[in-house]
């Protein structure tokens, strides 16, 4: 084992603050205890860019594990952390785990993004039995939604659109949410912390679509946009996990999607100016241009460094023949 000790300050890479000394590798067993150096009892990984490691890791009560922003943890098994311990992952961080080990105790993951009050971002909890109302407390529920594939209607086929999604959050789900109500028009930093038992292991989502197959039978919808063969094929997912996975490798391994992903970029507060989408008429619109499609040759507008992030919900088109 590997026994945090602080001895010298709350560096992490620094061999001295453990004991037996030496910064810990893949094979150790990391112990943050509850105790009081003269340096407190946190245990912090600083970078920017630095990767810490360890078989597994334990907070103990009253121990504290921080990983800096833009640097990585890599477990190879379980993650287990006292109901009065705290291991906090900084924004643009990640907790990388090798095996599908069984976690348990919670972590708080922050994430920032830049909005404004009527901005919506796209989200997917890293986190297990976390309820997308604590995303943002001061979002009205009216303004949390998820994405159903197909919905009934009275036209010639079914198509997607936006049901109520404040509820406890479904692994591997996209749900988005509007900017707080105390927020203005001025962009600001609105940090979510996500609390909960770290998810792991292989996660599958499932995707759906209707039976509308013909793409020779566009017609009006609702409103003066035609409904397409693509409209009941959109879902809405987002990253499980607590750490950045390839946008490239999700392609690659998800063949049952057309081979891109959309991220929702909320650069554009809504107006009347913007046409009304296919399936309903509202005084306001969005714009359809702020997603930007993700490749496997990347992005267009160049988004990312092609990884899709912690927390990151976005869109991606079931095939027809899935």
């Amino acid at each position: 084992s590997k026994i945090w000790k602080g001895t010298i300050d709350n560096d992490w890479s620094k061999a001295g603050n453990w004991e037996p000394v030496g910064v810990p590798d893949a094979n150790s067993c990391v112990i943050v205890p509850s105790i009081l150096s003269s340096f407190g009892n946190k245990s912090e990984i600083i970078g920017p860019g630095f990767n810490g490691f360890g078989k597994t890791l334990e907070v103990k009560d009253d121990g504290i594990l921080e990983i800096n922003s833009v640097n990585t943890l890599t477990i190879t098994d379980y993650v287990k952390v006292a109901p009065a311990g705290t291991f906090l992952i900084e924004d643009s961080s990640s907790l990388i785990q090798i095996n599908n080990a069984v976690n348990t105790g919670n972590i708080r993951m922050q994430r920032n993004t830049n909005i404004r009050k009527l901005d919506y971002v796209y989200w997917s909890t890293p986190v297990a039995g976390f309820s997308s109302s604590a995303i943002s407390p001061l979002t009205p529920s009216a303004f949390i939604w998820k994405w159903a594939p197909t919905t009934a209607t009275a036209y010639a086929s079914q198509f997607g659109n936006w049901i109520a999604g404040s509820e406890g959050m479904t692994t591997g789900r996209g749900y988005i949410v509007r900017g707080p109500d105390n927020f203005t028009t001025t962009k600001q930093i609105y940090t979510a912390n996500f609390i909960g038992v770290p998810n792991n292991g292989i996660i599958t989502t499932p995707i759906s679509r209707s039976t509308y197959m013909s793409p020779d039978s566009a017609y009006p919808g609702p409103t003066n946009t035609w409904v397409t063969v693509d409209d009941d094929n959109w879902n809405l997912v987002g990253n499980p996990y607590p750490s950045a996975i390839s946008a490239n490798t999700f392609l690659a391994t998800n063949t049952n999607i057309d081979g891109n992903i959309r991220y929702w970029t909320h650069g554009t507060i809504p107006s009347s100016a913007i046409s009304d989408p296919f399936y309903n008429n509202y005084v306001q619109n969005y714009t359809v241009g702020d997603y930007v499609i993700y490749n496997a040759t990347g992005a267009n507008p160049p988004i990312g460094s092609g990884n899709i992030d912690a927390g990151q919900g976005f869109f991606v088109l079931m095939n027809h023949s899935s």
